[in-house]
């Protein structure tokens, strides 16, 4: 049947949702449908015509539509998760600005420069006079309210908190302009080298259970385990798997994902985390 086996599945992940509603939901809405289209064009039918090609490598065929299911939930997860995060930082950075900016203009030795731009050309003058730059001040201030200011960039409790009774809270203001933000790309780079590694240990329990592509006694993982989890990475187009090249017969896919998830696991515990990962699937909720 071409179903995946929910009960199965429910015993190495939680679900959101009652069994019964998850049957209902990949009968009626197409699920698999439904995380290509989420996913983007990259997730139509060529990876699901690869992902099928590399279940019949792996003798995986009767585990198919499980397959299909935990890792097109885990790429829609993992996008969702990047797009929040994103969010949020470019909301942070915002809102640092803001109270740089607030700090900035209200300082008593705060001087305002007009400068124009022209072709080949800048040019600026001081405003000097005591009176007109202390009403352009408080024009600024005044003008930079919550009420004024657009909730895509700016979150309520922020602002809240910026604003005390029509007043601003400069305590809190500086607070808010000392916290430290990722830089976009650099995120960007965390995030998607992170949640590929976690997809695979959110999968191993899966495989160690229910396939023969099951651990090592001595070890974490075995070769064949790897080296189907990389190929999956490969097809779904994870970062740190594009185009990715061996030139020594002594270093093979399954010794490189091997070295990148234990490094991964090193970093996790200097940090004073264990594996943090625990796959919730939250699909349609």
């Amino acid at each position: 049947m071409n179903t995946p086996n929910f009960e199965r599945l429910s015993k190495y992940y939680k679900f959101n949702q009652e069994l019964t509603v998850l049957y209902d939901e990949w009968n009626n809405m197409n699920t698999l449908k439904y995380f290509a289209e989420e996913l983007g064009k990259q997730y139509t039918g060529e990876v699901i015509n690869r992902l099928e090609s590399l279940f019949n490598e792996y003798d995986l065929k009767d585990k198919s539509y499980d397959l299909y299911y935990l890792i097109l939930a885990h790429a829609y997860s993992g996008n969702q998760h990047i797009n929040f995060l994103l969010e949020h930082n470019g909301v942070l950075t915002s809102q640092i600005a803001l109270a740089k900016t607030l700090i900035s203009i209200h300082d008593p030795d705060f001087e305002l420069t007009l400068t124009e731009k022209r072709a080949n050309m800048k040019t600026g003058f001081k405003i000097e006079n005591a009176v007109i730059s202390d009403l352009i001040k408080k024009s600024l201030i005044k003008s930079l309210t919550y009420d004024k200011l657009p909730l895509f960039y700016f979150d309520l409790p922020f602002l809240d908190s910026i604003w005390d009774n029509g007043e601003i809270n400069f305590n809190m203001a500086k607070k808010l302009a000392s916290q430290k933000v990722t830089d976009k790309s650099t995120l960007v780079r965390q995030l998607t080298t992170q949640i590929p590694l976690e997809f695979c240990f959110m999968l191993c329990p899966y495989l160690n259970g229910e396939t023969h592509l099951k651990k090592d006694h001595l070890t974490n993982f075995s070769d064949r385990q790897l080296a189907f989890l990389y190929d999956v990475c490969s097809i779904l187009r994870y970062e740190p798997f594009k185009n990715k090249t061996f030139d020594y017969l002594d270093y093979d896919k399954s010794d490189y994902l091997r070295n990148a998830l234990m490094k991964y696991v090193k970093k996790l515990k200097d940090k004073g985390n264990q594996n943090r990962y625990s796959f919730e699937i939250k699909v349609f909720s």
